[in-house]
Order: C-alpha cells, then sequence, then structure tokens
C-alpha cells in the first residue's frame, strides 16, 4: 500500500520523468540498434506512467492498461521483426490516438485546478513534452505517406528518431536547418507546429499567472 501511495504522489513527476528519457536517452546510445531499443522501453514507460497520471477509476484503467498493451505489442513487432509500412503506419496511427487521448485528460484537469502547485507545473511542462511527441508522431506518418516529406541532412545517421528532434526544433522556432519539409503538406504542418509550440507557451503562463494570483487573493480574503 505505501508503495501504491508513492507512485499516486509522485505520479506527475514520474511521467515527465519518462517524458525526457524518451527524448534523452536514445540519442546518447552509439548503435542503431539500442537507439531504437531505449527508444521502444522509454516510450513504454511513457504510456504506463501517463496512463497513471490520468487514469483513476479501475475499470477505465483496465481498458486503458490493455489498450497500452496493444500499443506495446505494435512496437515491439515493428523493432524484430520487417514489417510493411501498413503495419507501421497503424502502429504510429495508435500512439498517436492514445497520446492525444493523455494531452486532452492534462489539459482538462490543468483547467480545472484551482491553486499553482509544483504538480501542477510539472503536468504543464509534461503536456508541452507531449505535444512535442505527437508533433514527432504525426511527422513519422507523414513521412510513410510521402517519402520524400522531407529533406534530411547526411550527417544524421539514423532517422528513426529523428522526428522528435524535428517536433521539438520546429515548435521552439529553432529550425536548424538539418531536416526541412520540402512538400507542401509537411510546411504546412511545420506551421501548425510552430503555432502550437508559442501558442501553448502562452496561453499555459497565462492562466498558471491568473490561477496564481486568484489563489492568493483568497488567501489573502479568508484572512
Amino acid at each position: 500500500m505505501k508503495l501504491l501511495t508513492l507512485i499516486e504522489k509522485h505520479r506527475f513527476t514520474m511521467l515527465f520523468a519518462s517524458l525526457l528519457a524518451l527524448i534523452v536517452v536514445p540519442s546518447f546510445m552509439q548503435l542503431p540498434f539500442f537507439q531504437q531499443l531505449f527508444n521502444i522501453i522509454c516510450l513504454s514507460l511513457v504510456f504506463i506512467t501517463s496512463a497513471e497520471a490520468v487514469v483513476s477509476r479501475r475499470k477505465f484503467l483496465l481498458v486503458v492498461l490493455t489498450f497500452i498493451a496493444i500499443l506495446i505489442f505494435f512496437k515491439w513487432l515493428i523493432f524484430i521483426s520487417s514489417v510493411h509500412d501498413f503495419v507501421i503506419l497503424c502502429g504510429e496511427s495508435l500512439i498517436l490516438f492514445f497520446l492525444i487521448f493523455i494531452i486532452s485528460r492534462l489539459v482538462k484537469k490543468l483547467f480545472k485546478s484551482k491553486e499553482v502547485t509544483v504538480d501542477i507545473i510539472i503536468m504543464a511542462v509534461s503536456i508541452y513534452l507531449l505535444l512535442g511527441i505527437v508533433g514527432g508522431s504525426i511527422a513519422s506518418i507523414l513521412n510513410i505517406f510521402y517519402p520524400d516529406a522531407y529533406a534530411i541532412s547526411s550527417s544524421i545517421a539514423n532517422h528513426d528518431i529523428i522526428f522528435n528532434y524535428y517536433s521539438f526544433v520546429t515548435m521552439t522556432t529553432t529550425g536548424y536547418g538539418d531536416i526541412v519539409p520540402i512538400r507542401p503538406e509537411t510546411q504546412s504542418f511545420a506551421i501548425l507546429l510552430g503555432l502550437t509550440g508559442q501558442f501553448y507557451m502562452t496561453v499555459t503562463i497565462a492562466i498558471l499567472v491568473g490561477k496564481f494570483i486568484s489563489s492568493n487573493n483568497r488567501k489573502d480574503f479568508n484572512k
């Protein structure tokens, strides 16, 4: 029981840690095989911690965990065997659907919160990281539909984890130029991705500041 209570107490911290691991850890693996392996391991952790962060009812949790098992199966199937692009597309689409569901639940929690706590700040940052991963997943899907969708620099050794990098670089409007959208569809998506990153930061900061001021006003009124 103590372990479950501890997990419940730090569920947003665990989600944030798993997201950071997904973004950072695979990049430090020298061999493409280990990059892909750790990418799948970290993504599996994101699935589990995100479900723990947003699901409370036991029956609903069982459904979500079943869906997570399917997602993990798809990812490992793609990793250990050569599969058709259609299977990869199905796997990526399921991941995209699940992450959007998680983001919607976290955003709902963010809007319902009455005070700005450490957990709320960690949740807000986690939503931003999840948006970046969603952007990478969509870019990966576009790359399946259009093999010439992106011009990728020859200095990039492994293309399997590059789209998360591309997503965050676009969201932060950095744009190093080592991966460039060259089709109208992917160029339009790059615009939307950049706007999403900027709007999210602006709106979230406004919401958090508003909640912080409102909370302080209530405390002063009650004194």
